[in-house]
């Protein structure tokens, strides 16, 4: 009886991962300019920052390595590989683990207002949500 319960448990994970639309050897990713001038400026300074989907990334703008100072966060529409950008949301957090939140979800349609002045940010993660 315990080992029928462990083949179900098996053969469900499995059928799971076969209709997962990822593979383990293709590279999915999207870009996110952070921006790193205060809010009001007119004169928005980006910064890309490469994100793997469904890998916490770490942000560092300079070479301190302790974060970024930011006003808002842009998924860039342009830049998606071998994802539908439309399907892509981030999060971004205000540590390198990934604990403590530092931005509301964001996708390519909704930035992240972080700050009329610049909040730090440490890390983001983006992943694939269900479309309408």
């Amino acid at each position: 009886m315990h080992s029928s319960a462990i083949f179900t448990s098996l053969v469900a994970i499995a059928s799971i991962a076969a209709a997962s639309p990822t593979r383990r050897d293709t590279y999915y990713a999207v870009s996110v300019n952070v921006i790193t001038s205060p809010g009001l400026d007119p004169n928005k300074v980006s910064e890309p920052a490469p994100i793997a989907i469904n890998q916490l990334t770490a942000i560092n703008c300079d070479s301190t390595g302790t974060g970024c100072a930011s006003s808002e966060l842009i998924l860039d529409p342009s830049i998606a590989i071998n994802v539908d950008i439309n399907t892509v949301e981030c999060r971004a957090y205000k540590d390198a683990a990934g604990v403590e939140p530092g931005s509301l979800p964001f996708n390519v349609s909704t930035p992240a207002e972080l700050s009329t002045n610049l909040g730090s940010i440490s890390s983001i993660l983006c992943y694939i949500v269900e479309t309408d």
